[in-house]
């Protein structure tokens, strides 16, 4: 807990290592679920939604070796990790098949989805319509990457996509990540009530990241994440930190932002038994 709140992280990666022969391509970064966990406890993170490393997986047997680490991790850290599933579009139905069974069977919360590394695929267009379909039925949110700067994921087509499909929760990761532009991200967000903001990988200005959108849209739809271990969570936690000390963010709003609404979204209810070691 950080300041007496329960605190979740909604967007780490985790793998084995980096290890070519486990995924056939080098996925790029580092980070096991073991040492995921010493650094939640380090930094008084109490749970954290976990993926694999989103670069590389392109084919069946990349995303499955992925998907199932973390399907063994979450079994391992129960009590702190939570499972998200990274899917690619262009795998058709063994994908929205293996998604089922990661949901139904093996306890996994959510999907991401990475347009730009798996495919370079709109993510508005309908190669992705049967996926926000099956979360629907599924009842899961689904995490997608915005990039102002990239043309298959900007924050104007997160928006796009999830008008048409109003009973699904989107958490925009990254709020479109451009530091010019991201102080217009509530107000393009705005009309679009199942969106919520994923603050990791965020430019270094606190009060556009936290405070503008709790004052705009409210502070029910603004969800702390890190995008550890390429990103650091120590560094994201510091910008909580100065939004409420200098920039007027409320331990109201902190709560929320840390912990209360990723949990509210995710039915889970946060007590002090979460963050027992597991």
């Amino acid at each position: 807990m950080i300041d007496g709140i329960f605190v979740i992280d909604a967007h780490n990666h985790i793998n084995p290592g980096i290890r070519k022969e486990y995924y056939g391509v080098d996925v790029g970064y580092f980070q096991t679920a073991d040492q995921l966990v010493n650094r939640m406890n380090t930094n008084g993170i109490d749970m954290a939604v976990v993926m694999s490393s989103g670069s590389g997986l392109l084919s069946i047997d990349h995303l499955r070796r992925a998907n199932e680490y973390v399907a063994e991790s979450i079994k391992k850290h129960p009590n702190r990790l939570i499972g998200w599933c990274i899917v690619s579009p262009l795998l058709g139905e063994w994908m929205i098949e293996e998604l089922k069974r990661y949901v139904s069977t093996l306890g996994f919360k959510g999907i991401k989805l990475l347009p730009h590394l798996h495919g370079f695929y709109p993510v508005d267009s309908e190669i992705v319509h049967p996926f926000i379909e099956e979360a629907a039925k599924l009842k899961i949110p689904v995490t997608i990457h915005s990039d102002f700067n990239n043309k298959r994921c900007t924050p104007y087509q997160v928006v796009s996509l999830a008008e048409r499909f109003p009973e699904v929760t989107f958490l925009m990761a990254h709020m479109g990540m451009d530091p010019d532009q991201i102080h217009w991200i509530p107000s393009i967000v705005k009309k679009a009530k199942n969106v919520y903001l994923e603050t990791s990988c965020t430019p270094n200005l606190p009060k556009s990241v936290y405070v503008n959108p709790c004052r705009i849209l409210g502070p029910e739809r603004v969800i702390f994440g890190s995008d550890s271990p390429s990103l650091s969570p120590e560094v994201e936690l510091k910008k909580v930190e100065i939004a409420e000390k200098i920039y007027g963010l409320t331990k109201y709003e902190k709560e929320l932002i840390l912990g209360k609404n990723i949990a509210e979204i995710l039915k889970i209810k946060i007590s002090p038994s979460h963050s027992e070691s597991s």
